[in-house]
């Protein structure tokens, strides 16, 4: 069943530009964190799966069986466990090649002068394994001082965000009791600026216009010390329910969530009088963020541009929105 939801999950990031954090995080099953893992870790390796399937007799298979599957598979026998899990026709097929996909991988890194696996890796992955890895202290459930002495040496305070740390790059989280009670938040620095910049009053009333997942949202709560309003707006179902989620999990005590399209909000609505700040985060490809390996597979990218347009149509009258409040 891993695989299967594993393979699903690729398929919708590389064909439908789907984000695979959300998938993710959107499943119902129990073993997110080892989903996480085999989906980006796959996914960081895809160019070069592809270019071993077609040099061996993998490529007539194809079109016979799930291709997602055999891509996942040939991963996990190469570059992750070393081993396939269960049984079935894929297994017995990758087993059957399994001779010739080492020897084409011991040619590859020959002619690429490659020593390790990850020196094949493109410039992007490379780089993003020297970043650290950054967490944001919930200054609704603690302070960075004592973060930094949960985590010991390990850990650093980041120069212009103070709530903001740094942590090796490969470092697990996942169990870790901090993460899981709510006390800090695994936040990308670029992604702090938004709220940290806006930095709201206490007794403020804000407008969050595009808020899932909610991370900037419980910056906002955790900067106005759950104090005045924050209106979150969130018209995807499901995104909703994944913005309170993450916002309960952070102790978010001052919101008011809304369902609905904040392009569609009335600004003379008496609920949003004393509004004084809006903060307007649009999605975007996530394109041009380094850290960023569930962005859309480098053989879509002539598609991108087009499908971007609704994007930015969208984007504008989020942006323009703001100034028909009165305040």
């Amino acid at each position: 069943r891993l695989y299967i939801e594993c393979s699903e999950i690729l398929k919708k990031v590389s064909e439908r530009g789907a984000n695979a954090k959300e998938l993710i995080l959107n499943n119902d099953g129990q073993k997110k964190q080892t989903i996480y893992a085999l989906v980006f870790q796959s996914l960081k390796y895809m160019t070069i799966i592809n270019e071993l399937i077609a040099r061996t007799e993998l490529k007539d298979e194809m079109d016979q069986m799930n291709p997602w599957m055999i891509r996942l598979m040939v991963f996990e026998v190469l570059f992750g466990s070393q081993k396939i899990q269960g049984g079935g026709k894929v297994k017995k097929v990758i087993m059957q090649n399994l001779e010739d996909l080492q020897y084409q991988l011991v040619l590859i890194k020959k002619e690429r002068n490659a020593v390790e696996n990850s020196d094949l890796l493109a410039a992007h992955y490379r780089l993003q394994d020297s970043l650290p890895r950054y967490i944001r202290a919930n200054a609704l459930k603690t302070d960075p001082e004592t973060v930094l002495e949960h985590f010991g040496s390990i850990a650093t305070r980041d120069e212009h965000i103070p709530e903001l740390l740094r942590l090796p790059h490969n470092y697990d989280l996942h169990d870790d009791k901090y993460q899981l009670d709510g006390s800090i938040i695994l936040q990308d620095k670029a992604s702090c600026f938004p709220s940290f910049i806006l930095s709201p009053s206490p007794d403020a009333h804000v407008i969050d216009a595009c808020s899932a997942p909610g991370n900037k949202t419980s910056h906002l709560s955790a900067i106005m010390g759950n104090s005045g309003k924050i209106f979150a707006f969130e018209k995807d179902k499901r995104r909703f329910e994944l913005l309170k989620r993450m916002t309960g999990k952070a102790s978010c005590s001052n919101i008011e969530y809304l369902n609905r399209d904040f392009t569609k909000s009335d600004p003379s609505d008496p609920q949003f009088a004393q509004v004084e700040y809006i903060l307007v985060d649009p999605s975007c490809s996530g394109s041009g963020i380094v850290s960023r390996t569930d962005m859309r597979m480098e053989h879509r990218q002539g598609s991108i541009a087009k499908e971007s347009i609704p994007l930015l149509n969208s984007n504008s009258r989020s942006f323009s929105m703001p100034c028909n409040f009165p305040a």
